[in-house]
This record gives C-alpha cells, structure tokens and sequence, in this order.
C-alpha cells in the first residue's frame, strides 16, 4: 500500500527537471543541438516573419517592375510583370507557388512506337 502512494505522490508533484521543457526528439538530438519548447516557438516565429518581410518585399518590386513596363510601352515586358505580380499575388492569397507546366506529350502523336509488331 505505501509502495502504492508512493507511486501516487511522485506523479502528483511536478518534477523541476528541466529535461521536460525538451521533447523526445530534440532531447535525442544531443546537448549541442537542444532547444527547448519555448527556444522553437521563438525561432519559428522568426522565421515565419522573415518569410512574410521577404514576401512583401518582393510584391513591392514586382508593383514597381510593373509601372516601368507600363511606362515603357512595350507589350511583352508588360505581360511579363503582369503575370509576375500576379503569381506572387496568388500565392500570398492560396499559399500555393505556381507551376511552370512543360509541353508535355499532347496529341497527334500518331500510334508510332505503342505495342509490338503493328505496322
């Protein structure tokens, strides 16, 4: 029974171990490596503002590349900046970087190539 209470109490009482601020996988990492909850929390939060600055920055310059093509007259260096601030616009919005789709295989390629022995 005391064995019992014992068990009991321990788990009652909070440890002051500071291993708790750490999780499995960053306590594994070793002692150079370790960070603790709150040391993460921080630089991911660093991180993500530096991302975002990064990402406002270069909307601003795509605006501005866009009004010296506009300035400039020339048709396809306007088209260029236009669909540039507009995938960065986009991907502000979804979260989502455009893809660049290749030719791909298309159509009418005829049935050369497919099967065995057809002529």
């Amino acid at each position: 029974a005391s064995r019992s209470r014992r068990r009991r109490g321990r788990r009652a009482t909070p440890p002051a171990s500071p291993r708790l601020r750490f999780t499995k996988p960053q306590l594994k990492k070793g002692p150079a490596k370790q960070r603790c909850g709150p040391c993460v929390a921080a630089a991911d939060a660093s991180e993500k503002k530096a991302g975002d600055d990064k990402k406002t920055a270069a909307l601003a310059d795509a605006r501005r590349d866009l009004a010296k093509a506009e300035a400039s007259g020339d048709a396809t260096a306007k088209l260029k900046a236009a669909s540039k601030l507009s995938a960065l616009e986009g991907e502000l919005v979804t979260g989502l970087k455009p893809l660049k789709l290749g030719r791909g295989r298309g159509r009418g390629r005829g049935r050369l190539g497919r099967g065995r022995g057809r002529s």
